[in-house]
């Protein structure tokens, strides 16, 4: 995934994207009746689908059911070679719930409904914070914008400093801030991805999800090279540096589009999960077998779900393997919630759980991620509706002092005996300089908008193509216009080429 997180994570960051999912399995496995020996045994073997979260229990089914360790004491060996503080707590409560005889179906019970409180108040204080530092970084952008523009008129106003300076000052200062925020914000966000994982998604969302990584380091790379070439003399032909921003922003941003669509095609399947899941549970208790539930709701509309739902009951009816036939299902949604729910629905069944309270356990944990994937799209688009504006009046903004410190340039060649002006060659610098600045700026505000949102690499590519081609599209027509209309009042010519 497309994720500057993604260079730092470890292993607490691994447990707390599965952790939830954790908590809904054994809150599903309350109702089966099991008790603390088979609990070990039963998480140890969800480990394709929950991952390294379920490596404590594996050692302790070695322990207690292989080893014939006392469980106590064995869970003791266990959590101190667990760091992440959540499931230490975990394994030393179910220590306790051990020694006093506590039932496992009360316990588990009790865990879930602390969990789903916490969890519920953690995230929503997670994206409190999240809307601040996207404030934070929007005004020390702002900020930024005005004090360059400021340093730079100053600097041509009194010369108390070299322009070179000046723009490895604000390069370095913008790029600091840019990064330190992207990266802090990248950290702070959940974890979301709505596609699967490989390999249980479709082959070709996997690979335009593959395409929209590597086109986004093509497109921030390719006029990023435009740049350096115009700097070292090597001019592209038909092309400028801003214009090869647009064309490249413009390819970012149709291949991000069509990404986007088959994204937002698996989040609306996810909202009629939840419905699915509690049809399905309720059936099951009814019919006491999965071919006999999909005849009961077979019937019902479940949006973009339906042509799934039907492929499942013809499989079933054709007497496949009712795990086989829900693994297809799964892997045809594509959809990361589905997948993991659907696995503890079906194992949680498989360990004697009860259909209709499983699944009503399903449906309740749906609906809570549905709700905080909304909260968290509103902290984006709150992003995205102060970001889009900005950039393309930063890049306005730059097209104007760019402009303007041409026309000095200019104007400065016919005293140059009487003032101290730049060299025109200057001024080319100065266009290079603020377009890879505006470039930064796409860059970062891509990984931010796309971060918080967090559903896909290809949300980042969307948002790359649009800053980059707006912004592109605004410096070269504000510089256009404005240098157009300076040549034909003064009979100058300041566009440059760039």
């Amino acid at each position: 995934m497309l994720s500057l997180g993604k260079l730092f994570s470890n292993e607490k960051e691994s447990i707390d994207r599965e952790y939830p999912f954790l908590m809904l399995y054994l809150s599903c496995l309350s109702s089966s009746e099991l008790d603390s020996r088979e609990l070990h045994k039963a998480v140890a073997s969800m480990k394709s689908v929950l991952g390294r979260i379920v490596e404590p229990f594996a050692r302790l089914n070695l322990l207690v059911n292989v080893w014939a360790y006392e469980q106590i004491r064995a869970i003791g060996i266990v959590s101190k070679s667990v760091k992440h503080k959540a499931m230490k707590g975990l394994l030393k409560r179910l220590a306790d719930a051990i020694s006093v005889g506590l039932g496992m179906k009360t316990f588990l019970k009790s865990e879930y409904d602390k969990f789903s409180i916490t969890y519920t108040d953690e995230y929503k204080r997670v994206m409190d914070r999240l809307k601040v530092l996207c404030d934070a970084y929007v005004a020390l952008l702002t900020s930024v914008t005005v004090i360059t523009v400021s340093l730079i008129m100053v600097s041509l106003i009194y010369s108390f400093t070299t322009l070179q300076s000046i723009m490895w000052i604000v390069a370095l200062t913008i790029t600091s801030i840019a990064a330190s925020i992207t990266i802090f914000i990248l950290k702070r966000t959940p974890y979301d991805r709505v596609v699967a994982e490989k390999p249980m998604r479709d082959p070709k969302i996997g690979g335009k999800e593959r395409m929209a990584v590597n086109l986004f380091v093509l497109s921030s790379a390719v006029p990023s090279i435009s740049i350096i070439l115009h700097y070292i003399g090597i001019k592209l032909p038909y092309v400028t540096p801003s214009q090869v921003m647009m064309l490249m922003g413009a390819i970012a941003l149709y291949f991000g589009l069509v990404g986007r669509r088959e994204v937002g095609r698996i989040k609306h399947m996810d909202e009629y999960a939840p419905i699915f899941m509690k049809s399905f549970g309720d059936a099951l208790s009814i019919s006491n077998s999965f071919k006999g539930a999909l005849r009961i709701i077979s019937s019902n509309d479940y949006g973009p779900l339906t042509p799934l739902v039907n492929r499942l009951h013809k499989r079933l009816e054709l007497e496949l393997d009712p795990y086989k036939c829900m693994r297809a299902f799964e892997r045809e949604s594509s959809s990361r919630l589905i997948y993991k729910t659907g696995e503890i629905f079906f194992s949680s069944l498989r360990m004697g759980a009860r259909p209709s309270q499983t699944g009503t356990e399903v449906y309740n944990f749906l609906i809570v991620l549905m709700e905080l994937r909304k909260r968290r799209e509103q902290v984006a688009g709150y992003l995205k509706g102060m970001l889009v504006p900005i950039q393309i009046s930063t890049a306005s903004l730059f097209a104007v002092l760019d402009t303007l410190v041409g026309l000095l340039a200019t104007l400065g060649t016919y005293a140059r005996d009487y003032l101290n002006v730049l060299e025109i060659s200057e001024t080319r610098t100065l266009t290079l300089f603020l377009l890879s600045v505006i470039l930064l700026l796409c860059i970062s505000g891509a990984l931010n908008i796309g971060g918080v949102e967090g559903d896909s690499p290809v949300t980042k590519l969307y948002y790359l193509g649009m800053l980059m081609l707006l912004s592109g599209g605004a410096f070269w027509a504000t510089r256009f216009a404005v240098g157009e209309m300076f040549g034909f009042f003064m009979k100058i010519n300041l566009l440059k080429g760039v």
